[in-house]
Order: C-alpha cells, then structure tokens, then sequence
C-alpha cells in the first residue's frame, strides 16, 4: 500500500476568496457603449432638428430656423465628443467588443454623415432653390457626394 496517496496535500488549503472586483469588470462594457448610445442620441436630435428647423423655414419663420440649425450643429459637437470617448475608454479599460464597434460604425454614419450632410443642405440651401429643380437635384448630390466621401474615408 502506497502511504503517499494517504498524506496531506499541501494544494487542500483554504479556499482563496473571490475577487470583489469581477462585477466591475463585468460592468466596464457597459460605458463606452454608454457614450456611444450618446453618440447615436446626439447624430438623431440634429437629424430632429434640422427637419424641424427645415419646416420653419418654409413658413417663413427664418429666426426660429436659425436656433434650430444651431442645435443641431451643436448637436454633431456633442456627438463628436461622445465618439471620442467611446473609444478612449473602451481602449483604457481594454473592454472592445464586437457589437461596440458595430454600434460605433452606426454611430458615425448617422452623427457625421446623414446629420451633416441634411443640416448643410437645410441651412446652406434651404427653400432658396424651390423654384429651380435642376438647382435642388445638384445641391441633393453635392450633400450625398459629402456623405460618400465621409463613408469612404472613414472605411481606410
């Protein structure tokens, strides 16, 4: 008989505690896609009120539209800051996910391609090309035109 197999194993000590800090970690996901959920909302109110700002100005009330287009500039500000704290934090705390940066890729076309490109051509056209069609079917280019190119630099 073999006494070894009998004799206490030194690895059989106390158990070791938990570590406090897993919910944490767990829970650091949770912020950058917290800024960029931000980042979204920001790209959406410009959307917002550049058409809000887009149909006051059709009725004539150019002062009204004018603080609309300035909150929706405004609006792509606060989201540029967002974007750029998503990704410093997810890059700080080391918690990238896929679906981060999916979520961060539909970020980035809403907030800096679809909101600029109809806020320049709300605010810089407006209902000042009504009249001629060729002059609106051009200005639609020029913003889509704007809106490829951000889509294309971005994807380099």
């Amino acid at each position: 008989m073999n006494v070894t197999r009998f004799q206490r194993r030194k690895d059989f000590g106390v158990a070791p505690a938990p570590q406090r800090h897993q919910g944490l970690k767990k829970g650091v996901y949770v912020v950058p896609s917290l800024f960029t959920s931000l980042n979204i909302l920001a790209g959406f109110y410009s959307l917002m009120a550049t058409m809000s700002g887009f149909r006051l100005l059709g009725i004539g009330d150019v002062a009204g539209a004018a603080g609309r287009f300035d909150y929706a500039a405004i609006a792509i500000g606060l989201a540029f800051a967002c974007d750029a704290l998503d990704g410093r934090i997810a890059r700080m705390t080391r918690s990238t996910t896929e679906i981060g940066v999916q979520l961060d890729s539909l970020a980035d076309v809403v907030s800096f391609g679809l909101a600029p490109a109809i806020l320049v051509y709300s605010w810089g056209y407006g209902t000042a090309l009504q009249e001629w069609v060729n002059a609106r079917q051009v200005a639609w280019f020029a913003s889509f035109m704007q809106n490829l190119g951000r889509r294309h630099n971005e994807s380099r």
